[in-house]
C-alpha cells in the first residue's frame, strides 16, 4: 500500500521590532545556528494575504499554544493575532493562515494598548497581560477564550477581567506570563516600585482571581541577588526562569526560581540558582539587557539579548548552561545576520505536514515515481487495468510509463496503490484514479474498470494534500483537515457509522 510520512517544521519564532516582522529561524544543517543561507525567513508580516494591514509595526509577544496556532501581540494595532501555518510552507503569510484574536473592538469594551504577554493556560484559554496607558490606563489580564468557533475572542462573552493587576500593584507594569499548572506567574515592573513576580492562583475555583490569591513570589529587594526583569519562563519541572532586565548592571542573567517548600513564594537560598549569564559569550556579544525568554519541554533554552539570538541546552545534565558548547549565538545582528531589534521569542513547531511516498504497492503490483522527470511508472500483474497503461489483462514484468491524459499538465506530488486499483494526487490538489472499480473505488460515480488515469470530479471544489488507498476503498486528506472516503463499505471502513 501506499505511505504516508509526515514533516514538521521547527525552530524559533522571532519579534523584530525594526524589521516589522515575525521571523522564523531554523538550523537546516545541523549546525546548531540560524545564521547560513534560508535559514531565517518570514513567518508574518504585512505582506500576509490575509487583508490585514500593518499587523507587526512593534510585535511585544509571540506564543505557542498546544494546537500548533501562534499568538502575537502588536503594540501599534492594539491587537492579539492567531497565526496558523496550514500548507506546512513554514509561515502564515498565505490567505486564511492569519485572522485578528482579539482586540481594542472587542465585544466587551476591554481595552488593549499594550499587549505586553500571552500564553496559554491550563484549561486552553489565552491570557493576555495588557499594560495601560494614560488614556487606558487599565493595567490587567484578560482571559479570551473563543466560545462561537469563529476562530476569535471577539465576540460577547468570549473574553473577561481575570485579574484587575492596578488593585495589587497601583503602579502595575507587567509584561511576561507563564503557567505551572493552574499557577501563573507574573513579571511586573510596577512603575516606581521593585521589579516583583506575581503568583497568581485561582484557589476557589471561582474562574476570577480576587486580592488574597495574589501572592509575591519574589522581588527585585529579594535576599539572595536575584534580579527581577521582563521575561520569565516555566521549565518542564515546573521551576520558575526568570532573566535580567535593562536597568540591572553587569551581564545578563537566568536564574532558576524552584518553591520547595511549597511556601508560595521564593524564601531560602537553596530555592535560587543562576544556571547562565552572558560571560560565557565573546566580549563583543555580551550583554546587561536580555528581554524575552522561551524554554521548550527538552529545557533547551532560546532568548533574546541585545541583538542576538542565543540557544542553551544542558549537554551534560548538570541542572545548568554554562558549560562549554552550551551557549550558541543562533542570530545576531552584530554578526551581520538580517535581525535588527530581537524581542519576543518563542520555540515554535508546526503541524505535521502529510509528505508522500513516491514508491506504492499494491496486490501483485507496483508504482515508482521519478520525480526529476515526473515519469511515473507501474509493474506487475494488470488484470483490471491497474498499471495505468491504457490495456488490461496481462502482466508486465518490468516497469513501463503510466499513460497520463493529454490534458494532465500538474506535477504529482503522491502515489498510492490500493489492492487493485490506484490513485494519484498531484500540486494543485487534483486527484486521478484508475483501475479496478467494483463498488466505485475510483470515486467517478460508476463502477467502470479505467485502464488511465482519469481525474475524479467531486474532489475539484476541495484542495487535497495527501491520499492513501486500501482494499477497494480510498481516502484524501483536504487542506482543512477534512477526511474524504469512498468505495467498498462492507464493514465500516468508509468511517460513516453504516
Amino acid at each position: 500500500m501506499g505511505r504516508i510520512s509526515s514533516r514538521t517544521v521547527q525552530g524559533v519564532l522571532l519579534g523584530d521590532q525594526r524589521t516589522d516582522q515575525v521571523l522564523l529561524l531554523q538550523d537546516l544543517n545541523g549546525d546548531g545556528d540560524s545564521r547560513d543561507d534560508g535559514e531565517i525567513t518570514v513567518f508574518f508580516d504585512e505582506t500576509n494575504a490575509s487583508g490585514l494591514v500593518a499587523p507587526t509595526g512593534n510585535i511585544f509577544n509571540v506564543h505557542q499554544a498546544l494546537d500548533k496556532s501562534v499568538y502575537v501581540g502588536d503594540g501599534n494595532t492594539d491587537s492579539v493575532y492567531r497565526l496558523f501555518d496550514r500548507n506546512g510552507d513554514g509561515d502564515a503569510n498565505d490567505a486564511g493562515e492569519a485572522q485578528v484574536w482579539f482586540s481594542d473592538t472587542n465585544a466587551e469594551g476591554l481595552t488593549l494598548p499594550t499587549p505586553n504577554g500571552i500564553h496559554e493556560g491550563p484549561d486552553g484559554a489565552i491570557f493576555i497581560v495588557n499594560a495601560g496607558v494614560g488614556s487606558e490606563p487599565v493595567d490587567a489580564i484578560y482571559l479570551t477564550q473563543d466560545l462561537n468557533g469563529d476562530g476569535d475572542a471577539e465576540d460577547t462573552g468570549e473574553s473577561r477581567l481575570w485579574l484587575d493587576l492596578a488593585s495589587i500593584i497601583p503602579t502595575s507594569s507587567a509584561f511576561d506570563i507563564s503557567f505551572a499548572g493552574d499557577i501563573a506567574f507574573v513579571n511586573d515592573t510596577s512603575g516606581g516600585e521593585p521589579n516583583v513576580v506575581l503568583r497568581v492562583e485561582d484557589a476557589d475555583g471561582s474562574g476570577d482571581i480576587s486580592a488574597d490569591e495574589v501572592t509575591t513570589f519574589i522581588d527585585e529587594n529579594n535576599a539572595f541577588g536575584v534580579p527581577v526583569g521582563f521575561g520569565n519562563a516555566v521549565d518542564s519541572d515546573g521551576s520558575l526562569l526568570t532573566i535580567t532586565d535593562i536597568a540591572n548592571p553587569g551581564p545578563a542573567v537566568i536564574t532558576r526560581l524552584t518553591d520547595l517548600d511549597g511556601s508560595g513564594t521564593i524564601d531560602a537560598a537553596d530555592e535560587v540558582a543562576e544556571v547562565w549569564n552572558a560571560d560565557v559569550l565573546p566580549v563583543e556579544l555580551q550583554t546587561f539587557v536580555a528581554f524575552s525568554i522561551a524554554v521548550d519541554e527538552d529545557g533547551n533554552i532560546a532568548l533574546t539579548s541585545d541583538g542576538s539570538v542565543l540557544a542553551l541546552s544542558d549537554l551534560n545534565d548538570d541542572g545548568d548552561y554554562l558549560d562549554e558548547g552550551e551557549t550558541v549565538i543562533v542570530a545576531s545582528e552584530d554578526l551581520g545576520d538580517p535581525i535588527d531589534r530581537p524581542r519576543a521569542v518563542a520555540f515554535y513547531e508546526g503541524a505535521p505536514q502529510p509528505v508522500p511516498s513516491l514508491i506504492s504497492s499494491g496486490n501483485q503490483f507496483s508504482l515508482f515515481l521519478d520525480e526529476e522527470t515526473q515519469t511515473l511508472f507501474s509493474t506487475g500483474a494488470n488484470f483490471f487495468g491497474q498499471l495505468g497503461n491504457g490495456a488490461q489483462g496481462f502482466n508486465i514484468e518490468q516497469p513501463r510509463a503510466v499513460a497520463l491524459p493529454d490534458e494532465f499538465d500538474g506535477q504529482i506530488v503522491s502515489i498510492s496503490a490500493g489492492q487493485i486499483h490506484a490513485t494519484l494526487l498531484t500540486d494543485t490538489g487534483d486527484v486521478y484514479a484508475w483501475g479496478f472499480n467494483n463498488r466505485g473505488p475510483l470515486g467517478l460515480g460508476d463502477e467502470e474498470i479505467r485502464t488511465v488515469p482519469t481525474k475524479i470530479p467531486g474532489l475539484d471544489d476541495v484542495n487535497i494534500i495527501a491520499i492513501e488507498n486500501g482494499n477497494a476503498v480510498s481516502y484524501a486528506i483536504g487542506d482543512t483537515g477534512a477526511l474524504f472516503a469512498w468505495g467498498f463499505n462492507s464493514n465500516g471502513q468508509l468511517g460513516l457509522g453504516d
